[in-house]
């Protein structure tokens, strides 16, 4: 660090911008709103605004533009917005960047996460200064001039367009995604493909792209006999023109000066360092937007640059080559072929040990943004990051070809569509081996502290235990791989609750998530209100908790808010879309009768998932741990001697289920409302927990159940703005009258009781956001 001042500067860059964070310090671009303003954005503010567009994102019904410099009028006060996401209706035309927007809609904050694991948008955004959003009505736009950005943005649309033309549908998406960083064309199943498999850094602009094609066109202009100094120069025009291109993501721009100031080196005649380009690089970006610091896109391109330039190094010193001189031929022509094996064996250990360094300086990060390891990734690297180069120079090329040469675009693009079918054809059937992907969970911030701090002391033993003759004596290896092994252990393990109950916010619509140890169950699992409830919501939370198998799910009934995100997990799971999987699903012995029911048994063939059906008598025992089934009772059973005539079908049939643990009892009521609760109450008892059945509507939990149950806690699961205005006022008195706490999703987020000696902690996601 002494050699190298301009890290101690960057470091303490970083951290004077992390204290600015935590204490609230307006350094991000915040807008300038009042409290009371801020709180009728909250609740959705229709307003005026106007802007330069300088990107948009075109969906099949909708187009979001992003502006800059807006100007908002919010109940006549004017207020500057730096950036801001407009969306509209798309019908077939949309203004380019560089156009004057002017809009009328509703304008809100743009949505924070509501449960663990789940993605925070606002967050992520605000890490690129943009903090609220507007769904506009009614737009008008004014054609700005057609600057180089709009150019560049049209060119890139034109050959996303080319690749989709001429294309098979996945690997035009591949290739838009890999050239242009544009992925919407790319579909699901690649990009599963490519995570599974470890590679999906290739499916982004990442430095990876900008050196390799910085370097093939500086090697190009060199071959051409171009000088070093015009060499440079054109060649540092065209990767600003292709950073720009690809939309200016966080990784680019950070490869992109890297590359800058190799050029400046190479040309001035100077030594080039790593360490201080990427420190000066952290520098220029912190300064022009401090919140970028906190963006996942400039953490996992500055480690995994870190990992490939700084560390790869040491641990090649540390780990040389087994094969070295040990191997003799007899003859010439054996010498010739032991010579090409040696360097095989040699560049694939090189390689090997520079994945590795990569992979251990970036593992934190991946697990706490993305909850799962790939187990495939270093085989599969190493088949198919050598050829990317050529994938990426083919595929600019075809590009080029394609535009100038429309009529022979097929022709010029199909050695790229037949490598990245092989690509894809690869990675899909690696995604179908079997333990694909380990599901981590994602680790507390000390657990990363001290992962790193351990990295740090290997590093120390690798680099201060090397003798004069610059070999590592046997003691520094054994301390630097037990400072190593335990930095990792400490990064992979984790705490599993002797019990905890878990309302996740799932919108209009419940999941319950019980564990025991590492034994999971979930009680329903929809919403009407959350798009792919179970992919965004339920999914992120059990994969962050280090979850990869649900013992048993309980569906309460058949209405889509409590089971379509479990039967979406089911189709990912016959997919292999997902790493998870769920050992059974159990449903009242009536859904089976439905057409819903019936859906979702066919879900269950088609992942691997046995299927029960349920009544009352019926019960779970998983260690201390107790399911039991309370209704719907038996069809064509007498109930205390009487033929029993109830509902066996929708709200009135829900499956209700009484949970206990040690001296916890809890009450879980699905949708259940008055019919049901009479036929229930003789046979309930006082307990701790209710879930508020239906959402908190006035026909359910009815006064003579509370005398009853006499809940301490109440939870409710409804939305912000509920349609049929769930929680209704009359239940919440009638639970608040019962004595009872309640607490609800729309304000909580998630709510969590975990076990603790003598009692049990409520955690309340949402609230502790804020803190």
């Amino acid at each position: 660090m002494k050699k190298r001042p301009v890290c101690l500067v960057c470091i303490g860059l970083m951290i004077a911008i992390w204290i600015c964070h935590t204490c609230g310090v307006p350094v991000f671009g915040e807008p300038a709103v009042t409290a009371e303003e801020r709180k009728l954005l909250e609740e959705g503010q229709r307003v005026f605004l106007s802007g330069k567009i300088t990107d948009r994102r075109i969906t099949e019904d909708t187009v979001r533009y992003t502006l800059r410099h807006s100007r908002v009028t919010l109940r006549g006060r004017r207020i500057s917005f730096p950036k801001l996401f407009v969306s509209t209706e798309y019908h077939g035309s949309a203004a380019l960047p560089g156009d004057e927007l002017a809009a009328w809609g509703d304008m809100r904050p743009l949505e924070a996460a509501a449960n663990p694991g789940q993605f925070d948008q606002a967050g992520y955004y605000a890490s690129q200064g943009i903090y609220y959003r507007v769904w506009a009505e009614e737009t008008t736009c004014r054609k700005g001039g057609d600057g180089l950005a709009r150019s560049l943005f049209c060119l890139r649309e034109r050959l996303t367009a080319a690749y989709a033309g001429h294309m098979a549908e996945d690997t035009a998406g591949i290739l838009a995604a890999m050239v242009m960083g544009d992925r919407a064309l790319l579909t699901e199943d690649s990009r599963r493909n490519f995570q599974v498999g470890g590679c999906l850094h290739l499916l982004v602009i990442s430095g990876l792209h900008i050196m390799l094609l910085g370097m093939s066109v500086l090697k190009l202009l060199l071959y051409l006999r171009l000088p070093q100094k015009p060499a440079g120069a054109l060649a540092a025009l065209i990767m600003v023109s292709y950073t720009a291109l690809t939309g200016s993501p966080v990784a680019a721009v950070r490869a992109c000066l890297m590359f800058l100031i190799y050029l400046l080196a190479r040309v001035k005649h100077l030594s080039y360092d790593s360490g201080c380009a990427m420190a000066v690089t952290a520098i220029c970006m912190l300064l022009v937007r401090p919140g970028c610091l906190f963006h996942a896109g400039f953490q996992l391109s500055f480690s995994a640059a870190l990992g490939a330039s700084v560390i790869a190094p040491v641990f090649g010193k540390a780990l040389p080559w087994p094969g070295g001189s040990g191997w003799k031929a007899e003859s010439r022509k054996k010498a010739g072929k032991g010579e090409l094996g040696k360097k095989i064996g040699k560049a694939l250990w090189e390689s090997t040990v520079s994945w590795g360094a990569i992979q251990l300086t970036t593992l934190p990060l991946m697990m706490y943004y993305f909850y799962e390891l790939p187990l495939w990734g270093l085989p599969l690297n190493l088949l198919l990051v050598p050829f990317v180069q050529y994938i990426l120079v083919a595929g600019a090329a075809g590009s080029l070809g394609a535009f100038l040469f429309p009529g022979a675009a097929s022709w010029l693009l199909l050695p790229v569509h037949l490598g990245l079918r092989l690509y894809d054809g690869i990675l899909g059937l690696a995604r179908r081996l079997p333990c694909s992907t380990f599901v981590c969970g994602q680790p507390a911030a000390w657990q990363i502290l001290v992962y790193y701090g351990g990295f740090l002391l290997l590093l120390h033993f690798l680099t201060a235990g090397r003798s004069s003759y610059g070999r590592m004596g046997r003691r520094q290896r054994l301390r630097g791989a037990l400072a190593g092994g335990l930095a990792i252990l400490c990064l992979m393990g984790r705490r599993y609750p002797a019990f905890s109950l878990t309302m996740l916010d799932v919108g209009q619509g419940d999941c319950l998530v019980l564990q025991t140890g590492k034994h999971v169950f979930l009680s329903d699992g929809g919403s009407t209100n959350v798009s792919e409830v179970g992919k965004y919501r339920i999914l992120p939370y059990l994969q962050s908790r280090g979850i990869g198998r649900v013992e048993a799910v309980f569906l309460s009934h058949d209405d889509a808010d409590h089971i379509n995100g479990i039967e979406e997990i089911l189709e990912m799971a016959a997919e292999k879309k997902t790493a998870l999987r769920i050992g059974h699903v159990f449903m009242p012995a009536w859904m089976s009768r439905t057409e819903d029911g019936a859906r979702i048994l066919s879900a269950c063939r088609r992942a691997g998932t046995a299927a029960g059906l349920l009544e009352r008598g019926d019960g779970l025992q998983c260690g201390k741990l107790q399911i039991e089934v309370l209704h719907p009772f038996q069809e064509e059973k007498a109930v205390d001697g009487r033929p029993y005539g109830g509902a066996q079908s929708g709200n009135a049939g829900s499956l209700v289920l009484k949970v206990g643990f040690d001296r916890f009892t809890a009450l879980l009521t699905g949708d259940l409302e008055q019919e049901g609760e009479e036929e229930l109450i003789p046979y309930l008892t006082k307990i701790d927990c209710l879930k508020v059945a239906h959402h908190g509507s006035r026909n359910s939990t009815s006064e003579a159940m509370l005398e009853v149950l006499q809940p301490e806690l109440a939870l409710v699961s409804a939305p912000k703005k509920s349609f049929y205005g769930h929680p209704h006022r009359e239940t919440l008195d009638r639970l608040k009258a019962a004595g009872a706490e309640i607490l609800m999703t729309k304000d909580s987020g998630a709510v969590s009781l975990t076990g603790r000696s003598g009692g049990f902690l409520i955690e309340q996601y949402s609230a502790s956001q804020k803190e």
